[in-house]
C-alpha cells in the first residue's frame, strides 16, 4: 500500500552518552530493553509485559510478550550490525497498534568514545506518515523519557 505523507514532521534526533563500553551499550539497548523500557509505555492488553524482544538479525521481529504468552508486534529489524548500528522498522500507528502496512524507521549508531563511554546517535524518521501532527510531538517527548531510562540502565 502506497501511503502519501500527510503531515510535515522532522525526524526525532537525540545524542546520548552512555557510561559503558560500546558492546555493553548495544546489548543493553537490544537484549535488555524489557528491563529499562517504561512499564507505562507498554501496549500489552492481556496480562503484564514480561519481555520486549529484538531478534538479533535482519528480518527479525521486534515485539512485546505478555504474561499470558501473547506476542504483540512492534515492528521488524532492518539492520542488526552489532555493536555499531541498529535499524528498526516501527510499525505502530497513531493509535499505537501494530499495522503491517505502516512503517517508520528508528536508527541507532553506537560510537565508542573510549573504554567506558559510548556515544549513541538516535533518529526516528518518516514521521510524516502519521495523520495527526500531535503524534510526532508526543513521540519526541516519549523518546526523551525512554532514552533517559536506557542511559541509566547502561550504567548498571
Amino acid at each position: 500500500m502506497n501511503r502519501e505523507p500527510r503531515i510535515t514532521a522532522a525526524p526525532i534526533r537525540k545524542r546520548l552518552h552512555v557510561n559503558a563500553p560500546i558492546e555493553k551499550a548495544f546489548r543493553t539497548f537490544t537484549a535488555r530493553m524489557h528491563e529499562w523500557w517504561p512499564r507505562d509505555h507498554s501496549i500489552v492488553r492481556d496480562g503484564e509485559r514480561v519481555a520486549i524482544v529484538i531478534e538479533p538479525e535482519a528480518g527479525g521481529r521486534w515485539f512485546e510478550r505478555s504474561s499470558s504468552g501473547a506476542e504483540i508486534e512492534w515492528g521488524r529489524v532492518e539492520v542488526f550490525d552489532a555493536p555499531r548500528r541498529l535499524v528498526l522498522i516501527w510499525q505502530l500507528n497513531g493509535a499505537f497498534a501494530f499495522d503491517p502496512d505502516f512503517r517508520t524507521e528508528v536508527e541507532l549508531r553506537f560510537i565508542s568514545e573510549g573504554d567506558d563511554c559510548t556515544l549513541v546517535e538516535f533518529e526516528h524518521r518518516d514521521l510524516d506518515r502519521y495523520a495527526d501532527p500531535k503524534v510526532p510531538e508526543m513521540m519526541n517527548r516519549g523518546w526523551g523519557q525512554i532514552l533517559e531510562q536506557f542511559v541509566a540502565a547502561g550504567r548498571t
